[in-house]
């Protein structure tokens, strides 16, 4: 399967009949609605875009997941 290995929370494979469809839609919609998601806009250098670029081409991430989990890993208390 072309989709295995996708990380997408906007991706979920189902195996559904035909009169499941509209409740399985019904879920998804209702689930991924409830994500509280913040549109964050940021000015960065060149090289640092360039280093983006080249993190996501190499790994498959979107640069939004690349910076999540840089976030996510950053401890202060090593600087």
């Amino acid at each position: 399967m072309f989709l295995s290995g996708m990380q997408s929370p906007l991706l979920e494979y189902k195996i559904y009949k035909q009169d499941q469809l509209e409740k399985i839609i019904r879920d998804f919609i209702k689930k991924k609605s409830q994500i509280d998601n913040v549109r964050l806009n940021f000015v960065v250098e060149r090289e640092v875009s360039n280093r983006l670029d080249w993190l996501s081409f190499r790994t498959k991430l979107s640069k939004t997941e690349i910076i999540r989990r840089a976030l996510n890993n950053y401890d202060p208390d090593l600087e």
